[in-house]
């Protein structure tokens, strides 16, 4: 009676419990549900924050770090976001299906 209160030591209960898990996540999937936690981006009012802080940043006006502080993020989700932004405004140049070198 004392092993059914822990079912993570016997192999078929924790099998039982990973498949009876995946199976209640995949139901949450198809029914729209997002699991998982929100990428920065996606969090609501997080745009219009990024648009007032990015101008600071290029200016030099405040840190990285006091930039992720105003975003409510960390320092390397901010390094990930600006990688984004920075890869989705300054694509390089393609001409005829070939890449172009950008000089700058």
């Amino acid at each position: 009676m004392e092993n059914d209160r822990f079912w993570w030591k016997d192999p078929v209960k924790k099998k039982k419990h990973s498949d009876l898990t995946k199976a209640g996540m995949e139901r949450a999937r198809q029914a729209g549900r997002l699991i998982g936690v929100l990428r920065a981006e996606d969090r609501e009012g997080f745009a219009e924050k990024f648009a007032m802080v990015l101008p600071l940043l290029e200016q030099k006006t405040i840190a990285r770090k006091q930039a992720a502080k105003e975003l409510g993020i960390s320092g390397p989700t901010l390094t990930r976001v600006l990688d984004d932004h920075i890869g989705a405004t300054h694509r390089t140049p393609i001409a005829d299906g070939e890449r172009v070198a950008l000089v700058v």
